[in-house]
């Protein structure tokens, strides 16, 4: 497994890893930003989430999928009679994911994103709302 993945001239570093997906990252703390790269090799659901406060765009690389978007406050739908809005991903495809936004990814096997986020990635601060409602 490679440790490393190139994205233009920045150098991410495998940070995470498991039976899902490979997650490398490069945070810019000065700027408080990061940018992060999936591989995915499992075709669970990946996300179920919302951020309070960081915003997220992801671009796809190769690959596709689904991804689910839906308005939340506090990890519940902020109108629970709307159906999440589903949108179609292939290579080239880029989502901007807002603040409150819960956030499911069904990818095909083999894809590859990048993340650029908001904030920089604090482990001692995930702000992440799971949302786990927000299925397919």
């Amino acid at each position: 497994m490679n440790r490393i993945m190139n994205v233009g001239s920045r150098v991410l570093i495998l940070v995470h890893f498991d039976h899902r997906r490979t997650i490398y990252e490069n945070n810019d703390v000065a700027n408080n930003s990061s940018i992060q790269g999936f591989k995915i090799f499992g075709t669970s659901p990946l996300g179920l989430h919302a951020h309070a406060r960081k915003t997220e765009y992801f671009h796809i690389l190769r690959g596709g999928g689904i991804i689910l978007l839906q308005l939340s406050h506090n990890g519940q739908p902020v109108h629970s009679e709307d159906k999440p809005e589903k949108r179609k991903l292939r290579p080239g495809s880029s989502i901007f994911v807002p603040k409150n936004m819960a956030h499911t990814f069904y990818l095909e096997l083999g894809t590859e994103m990048i993340c650029f986020s908001s904030k920089a990635f604090d482990p001692n601060d995930m702000d992440m709302v799971s949302c786990p409602w927000l299925k397919l």
